[in-house]
């Protein structure tokens, strides 16, 4: 083929032709991908839309959530100020939940069940919110109230997504959050806890909340880390102890739950920052042929096959059929690259910035 030259720098291939039909290009290709930070390449994205990031970039501070997502924080905010991600609601099948009637409560085909004794006792259903009606009252009723527990079968083996009814992580940090409203009955000094249960059997019970923060619709929640080597088990919402029982308005309204992971405040717990870019550059030069796959040849070198006047007295005489040589120069087709250089700011990579000249 020769040697060919571009003495150009240039951010798109040049094409230059050799001979009919072959074609060589050759140029610098530049790649930025985005790192979601979260140990999986496949949830990194390459930025198909640089041009718009980058006038976003001249704009906005960085966002609460990922960088260049045309979100203005707003005047005076500083940036990571978000502590949860409104639209991540672990509960709903959009962010993994198998149900998201186990967050709006809407009906009653949810999973939810009495803490005490794992059935539906006490629980109905009224306008669009889970109904509790205490089974037991007195000092020896403990906890009367709900659960949801995190597989639907019994073991943590061999189940399908569907048996999951949300997804969380050893070591993660998280908050649960109710929207009740107490039934008028309910003594204003009567108390609600929300509490977590892990699958090592280790729990963690938020304060005291009293019943008068629920005498009209109000959220409460609390905030956890699942501890090393286990996940979340169940999620719970009682009254401690109720007064009564069976007097009308001794019930609570759950109206919606709500399970968030908590962004921590830094690089890796927001999944990126404006260092968490790799901008590669690779030479790239290839050579395609542009003439069909296979070529005939006849015995005398003539391009073709043997048509049927001269596959006469042949046992098949099929056109198109039969050549003494057949070629393939389409095999001929490459393509080549080198990475030039890569550029990567995220902490613990000190020699990303390097150059690097792979050739």
């Amino acid at each position: 083929m020769g040697t060919h030259y571009s003495g150009r720098m240039v951010g798109l291939p040049f094409y230059a032709r050799i001979s009919k039909p072959e074609r060589i290009f050759s140029g610098f290709l530049t790649i930025i991908v985005r790192n979601a930070n979260d140990g999986n390449e496949t949830t990194d994205d390459f930025l198909t839309r640089y041009d718009d990031n980058f006038s976003n970039a001249q704009t906005r501070n960085i966002d609460n959530y990922a960088p260049f997502d045309a979100s203005d924080p707003g005047t005076g905010s500083s940036n990571f100020s978000a502590t949860i991600n409104a639209d991540g609601n672990l509960l709903l099948v959009a962010n993994g939940g198998s149900n998201d009637i186990n967050s709006t409560l809407a009906s009653t085909s949810h999973e939810w069940k009495n803490f005490d004794s794992n059935d539906t006792a006490g629980i109905t259903a009224s306008g669009g919110a889970l109904r509790f009606q205490p089974v037991n009252e007195g000092a020896g009723a403990n906890e009367e109230g709900i659960k949801l527990v995190q597989s639907t079968q019994l073991g943590d083996t061999g189940l399908t997504a569907s048996n999951y009814l949300w997804r969380t992580r050893s070591g993660g940090r998280y908050r649960f959050t109710v929207n009740c409203t107490a039934g008028s009955a309910i003594g204003s000094g009567e108390e609600f806890y929300l509490k977590v249960k892990f699958k090592d059997g280790t729990t963690y019970t938020g304060s005291a909340v009293a019943a008068s923060t629920f005498s009209s619709a109000a959220n409460s929640s609390i905030d956890f880390v699942i501890p090393a080597n286990t996940n979340l088990d169940e999620l719970i919402f009682y009254l401690l102890d109720p007064v009564d029982k069976d007097a009308a308005n001794t019930h609570f309204d759950v109206n919606d739950v709500s399970l968030y992971k908590i962004v921590d405040k830094d690089r890796t717990g927001f999944g990126q920052s404006i260092g968490d870019y790799d901008v590669l550059v690779y030479h790239v030069t290839g050579c395609c042929h542009l003439k069909a796959s296979v070529q005939p040849y006849k015995q005398n070198g003539a391009e073709g096959y043997y048509d049927e006047t001269e596959l006469r007295n042949y046992p098949n005489d099929d056109e198109d059929t039969w050549a003494k040589y057949i070629d393939h120069p389409a095999c001929q087709n490459f393509v080549k690259f080198t990475l030039v250089s890569r550029h990567n700011n995220a902490y613990d990579n000190p020699d990303l910035g390097k150059l690097t000249n792979l050739s």
